[in-house]
């Protein structure tokens, strides 16, 4: 996997919305967290195309489809590379969020899905950071290094829709 697949990868895991990962966390933690993470971010930036109303806010949306795809694509084959199977479910915290999202519309809607994100792309970095940072030889490790800074611009993207 070259930088650039896996940047754009990681990218789509931004939504990771289960706090930071312990250092010394195994393979299928990790890999469980960030695809709960990713499907999180897919299902809610799927709603924010029906429900926004800021075109910026539809405009980040559309990026995390596209970006956490292609993540889900990268992070499999690492997975998989690794013997690792992750989990398809989302947490009750994510699932909480989606609910939420699901009763908002206009404004109200926007500023909880930017809110959401910010959460999770906070969570997500995290997450990633701890485990790119581990001793352990990996697929899914090398996925997390070369993913981390795509995510981190995430982060920033989604704090500056925050600030504005």
């Amino acid at each position: 996997m070259n930088a650039g697949s896996a940047l754009r990868a990681f990218v789509l895991l931004g939504g990771v919305c289960l706090g930071t990962a312990a250092s010394g966390q195994d393979l299928q933690t990790f890999a469980d967290r960030a695809a709960s993470g990713n499907r999180f971010e897919l299902v809610s930036s799927q709603l924010a195309l029906g429900f926004a109303q800021d075109d910026e806010v539809r405009a980040f949306a559309e990026m995390m489809m596209t970006d956490h795809t292609t993540a889900a694509e990268t992070m499999g084959a690492a997975a998989e590379a690794d013997g690792i199977t992750p989990t398809a479910a989302i947490s009750e915290m994510q699932q909480a969020r989606l609910n939420e999202l699901e009763n908002l519309t206009g404004e109200r809607f926007d500023t909880a899905y930017v809110d959401a994100q910010l959460t999770a792309h906070d969570d997500a970095v995290a997450l990633f950071r701890s485990f790119a940072a581990g001793d352990e030889e990996s697929a899914l490790r090398d996925f997390a290094q070369q993913a981390l800074p795509v995510l981190e611009k995430h982060q920033e993207q989604v704090r500056s829709l925050a600030t504005r």
